[in-house]
């Protein structure tokens, strides 16, 4: 018998998808919101975008885990995957949008949870892969889901220049094991950018091809 054989191998993290602000517009821009299901979805996705929050922890929020005063959303140890509890600031128009998606919501809902589904019960991991599934097929971009907006908070705050411990503190993450995965990718932009952008390019003749050796 292997002696390994009891030990747990370590996960490895799924496909980093990381969305281009044009395509997270057009996917905010889908759900209508002429239909409580419309409304609900673009606060709902706002909101994963504002904070990084897990889909699973976003179909189990409370409205009164949302701190309107100091604009905070609490995600309980019962609701977080690590059982630790965080507080995570909330944008102006995220606010906004879970505001309108409250106040559409009947009052028999008092109880039921923010994103709840449109008989007011706790919308299922099913359910939501199928509400991401409609808005990915009428833009057009098949490999969206809802994981994809937790990357894109990600990566969008460390290039919009957060730090990375309170990136770590945001998702939720004990440790820098899985931000090195978005730190990378952010290391590709900043390569990209040199190689676009650097000022000695515009100062010497750049050469056809790159060179490994000076010969003798």
């Amino acid at each position: 018998e292997n002696p390994c054989s009891r030990f747990r191998s370590r996960r490895e993290p799924g496909r980093i998808i990381v969305i281009p602000d044009d395509v997270l517009r057009r996917l905010l821009d889908a759900p209508c919101q002429d239909r409580y299901a419309g409304v609900r979805d673009r606060a709902m996705m706002m909101l994963m975008i504002d904070t990084g929050t897990r889909p699973q922890e976003i179909r189990k929020l409370m409205p009164e885990d949302v701190d309107f005063d100091a604009q905070v959303l609490n995600i309980r140890g019962e609701v977080a995957k690590t059982k630790e509890p965080r507080s995570l600031p909330i944008s102006d128009i995220a606010v906004v949008a879970i505001r309108k998606l409250l106040s559409i919501r009947p009052p028999e809902w008092k109880g039921s949870t923010l994103f709840c589904t449109e008989s007011g019960r706790q919308m299922s991991t099913k359910v939501l892969g199928e509400r991401f599934k409609v808005y990915r097929t009428a833009i057009g971009e098949q490999n969206i889901c809802a994981y994809s907006l937790r990357h894109s908070f990600a990566t969008g705050m460390i290039r919009h220049g957060a730090s990375a411990d309170s990136v770590r503190i945001m998702l939720g993450h004990k440790n820098f094991d899985m931000l090195k995965v978005y730190l990378h990718l952010c290391d590709d932009d900043v390569r990209r950018e040199h190689e676009a952008h650097s000022p000695l390019l515009s100062l010497l003749p750049q050469p056809t091809k790159r060179v490994r050796r000076v010969k003798e």
